[in-house]
């Protein structure tokens, strides 16, 4: 139900954004790339209850990477667009022992529409909302069942400051809450079990980005 609201919700702005009538402005038709990183993480640490005691999954901080492209329709709202890449250390702690089960590698391949908030300074806020597809990869580093973490879709939400020190060069702080679950699957041979999970996260990014038209 919760990506059913996301889904209208980014519909919606998105067709408030394309259907408004056409502003132009120095903004206008402005292309920028860039590249970022910063802190991420994983919200959402799991317990599991069983008869021989609580086992907790832990995610760890990791950083993120990533590449990304922005497209101004005017200086009040763009389309932001890109590819981040996160490795997350995955940890069992059961009655104080600490177990590293593998790692997770996420790929989100994701677009956002922002809107911004136009003034005479070099430094312009923005807030937006969006949604991207996870490619997500579980490395498994004990003995058990074979794992497999399923990709699936997420939603985000943004909000940041952008500032513009040249022409052509400038640089994005953002912060950006991901509401993404995904689904475990344990294959032990001649039966297979599926277990969701949520990896909401929340993530720090600086990135460097040169405009052009």
């Amino acid at each position: 139900m919760k990506k059913i609201y996301w889904i209208v919700a980014t519909v919606i702005i998105m067709a408030a954004f394309f259907s408004a009538p056409a502003m132009a402005d120095d903004a206008t038709g402005t292309w920028a790339v860039g590249v970022k990183a910063g802190y991420n993480n994983i919200l959402d640490d799991t317990k599991l209850e069983t008869q021989s005691g609580d086992i907790d999954y832990v995610y760890d901080e990791t950083a993120v990477f990533g590449i990304y492209g922005t497209y101004y329709f005017n200086k009040y709202c763009s389309l932001a667009f890109g590819v981040d890449y996160s490795e997350y250390t995955f940890t069992e702690e059961t009655a104080g022992v600490a177990l590293e089960a593998g790692d997770i590698q996420q790929i989100p391949v994701y677009f956002t529409v922002r809107g911004h908030w136009a003034n005479d300074s070099i430094c312009t806020p923005y807030a937006g909302i969006g949604m991207g597809y996870y490619f997500n990869e579980f490395d498994q580093k004990v003995t058990g069942p074979s794992v497999e973490l399923k990709n699936d879709f997420g939603f985000h939400a943004v909000g940041g400051v952008e500032t513009r020190f040249t022409e052509n060069f400038g640089v994005d702080v953002e912060l950006k809450y991901t509401d993404h679950s995904s689904e475990y699957e344990f294959d032990y041979g001649v039966l297979t079990l599926h277990e969701s999970t949520d990896l909401d996260a929340f993530s720090v990014t600086l990135g460097f980005k040169y405009y052009f038209k």
